[in-house]
């Protein structure tokens, strides 16, 4: 396979949103592929000392697990929806955990993002919530006491773009922790399981960084990027109505 021009990540953020007719052109690796641009970047968990992946798929280590930061995993759905846990640990003792939903596709219209049928149990302890159980786009959630361990279960509407001219059920997902606020420095990794993951871009990383999508066992991830930065797009085949 011919490198990928450098030159094409530049374009690479325009091309996630418009992967209606021509992903492929625009310069997206699949699973496996690699570039002149992957020397020196991790492939799999084992490269990548700040996560880690048991044999079972599951993710047992890193942020939002066993240190600081957040770990954000979403399982797209076929009609795009997004399931989420989120796993948040702070550095000290909270008791005002801030919410949004995550930011509106770029150049795309459309409603904007909702999250829905939120659930949080703070230090082990179910979370009562005043109201309904939505963030739209943002929300403060006061806690009887101060906790440090967190996490959030929930559903996101509103967050994808789906191609009608490229492959059946392909999307850009837009993602991001919905308490990244409480956690601004703090380590943040996205991981998506449950479909076929064509790229992972952080928008806010420096340009050489933007790709920054790891495959390991079974999904893609993120590499360790701050909470205040942790936009991502995400170029998916969803699953099919069947599975």
């Amino acid at each position: 396979m011919t490198p990928a021009p450098a030159t094409r990540r530049v374009a690479l953020v325009a091309g996630l949103v418009l992967v209606v007719g021509g992903a492929a052109a625009a310069g997206f690796r699949l699973p496996g592929e690699r570039t002149s641009d992957d020397r020196g970047q991790p492939r799999s968990d084992t490269d990548d000392p700040d996560t880690s992946v048991r044999a079972s798929g599951v993710r047992s280590r890193g942020p939002g697990l066993t240190q600081p930061g957040i770990h954000l995993l979403v399982s797209p759905e076929a009609s795009g929806d997004l399931e989420v846990v989120e796993r948040i640990i702070t550095p000290e003792p909270i008791s005002v955990l801030p919410l949004a939903v995550p930011p509106r596709l770029p150049d795309v219209g459309g409603p904007a993002a909702r999250l829905v049928d939120l659930r949080i149990a703070a230090d082990d302890a179910a979370v009562q919530l005043n109201g309904s159980a939505e963030v739209e786009p943002r929300r403060d959630v006061d806690l009887v006491r101060p906790a440090t361990t967190f996490e959030l279960r929930y559903r996101v509407l509103n967050a994808d773009q789906q191609s009608i001219s490229a492959t059946p059920g392909r999307a850009t997902l837009s993602l991001r922790p919905a308490a990244s606020g409480a956690l601004a420095s703090s380590p943040t990794v996205v991981e998506v399981r449950g479909a076929v993951v064509h790229a992972l871009v952080c928008l806010d990383a420096p340009r050489k960084r933007q790709l920054c999508g790891i495959d390991d066992r079974g999904g893609w991830h993120t590499r360790p990027v701050t909470a205040a930065t942790s936009s991502v797009l995400a170029l998916v085949d969803l699953p099919s109505q069947d599975a």
